[in-house]
């Protein structure tokens, strides 16, 4: 499913902008070195937010194959990869990214049905209708063994949220909201900032009903605080950029009126 998002996500921007008809051009080795700094990016962030869990040592984040990612490492390390490769082509990093920042979403969307697939990113126990069950060889099955929730000759994993499938929703919805903040957008990074208050809200709500993160932050996980911290971001933004288009509107009335003020 990484492999898929990573495909769709990169010729889809690259599609976009050809359709856009772009000064520049937007190509796929970019997706690819966003691809490679998303890899580390997110299992370095795994090391230091669980080094409870790599006795080993820090190399063994280098091995991709046996898990351990955080969303948030990824995006610092894609967006570092990314920007460096467009710095590299001399290519527009904002504009650049408010077509491509959609298509990031829907790949998340993709990603989190592999976290469902795989049973990693679970939810609290609930009684709700459309809670699941995840069998012997899902992730969470194996650590509610380890954390004595179960018994190790358990069918099933008692019914949990799906939350992987409520950030997969929540995140073709922004992918829908985002496509139409880029065909109607009024300056370069707003669509950016779009993003980073829709995904940092939709985290916030869905990590409360996660079951394996600790509360560790004024009783909130690490992905709340950083969501926090993205809501807020974009927020003070936009009202930055509006008190900054107010006063453009006002100096240029101030101006027009000082041209057409009569001579005495």
């Amino acid at each position: 499913m990484l492999a898929i998002a990573f495909l769709a996500g990169t010729f889809l921007s690259v599609r976009e902008a050809e359709m856009r008809r772009e000064r520049f051009q937007l190509v796929p080795q970019t997706g690819l070195w966003g691809f490679l700094g998303a890899l580390l990016g997110t299992k370095f962030y795994h090391y230091f937010q669980y080094p409870e869990l790599h006795e080993s040592g820090i190399w063994r984040t280098f091995i991709i194959w046996e898990g351990g990612y955080v969303f948030y490492g990824g995006l610092i390390g894609g967006m570092l990869g990314v920007g460096i490769h467009l710095r590299m082509r001399r290519t527009p990093l904002i504009k650049s990214a408010d077509i491509a920042v959609p298509f990031l979403c829907l790949g998340q969307g993709i990603v989190r049905i592999g976290c469902f697939l795989n049973g990693c990113c679970w939810g609290r126990q609930t009684g709700v209708p459309w809670a699941v069950r995840f069998p012997k060889v899902s992730a969470v099955y194996a650590y509610m063994v380890d954390q004595n929730v179960i018994a190790e000759d358990a069918d099933k994993t008692p019914a949990i949220h799906p939350t992987q499938l409520y950030m997969m929703l929540g995140l073709v919805m922004i992918f829908i909201l985002l496509k139409l903040a880029l065909k109607h957008k009024r300056f370069d990074g707003e669509v950016c900032l779009f993003y980073c208050y829709y995904y940092g809200a939709l985290r916030f709500v869905v990590e409360t009903y996660r079951g394996d993160s600790a509360r560790s932050v004024l009783d909130m996980t690490v992905s709340q605080t950083v969501s926090l911290g993205l809501v807020l971001f974009a927020v003070l933004t936009f009202g930055a950029v509006k008190v900054y288009a107010r006063r453009r509107v006002n100096a240029a009335c101030e101006e027009q009126e000082d041209a057409v003020e009569p001579e005495t």
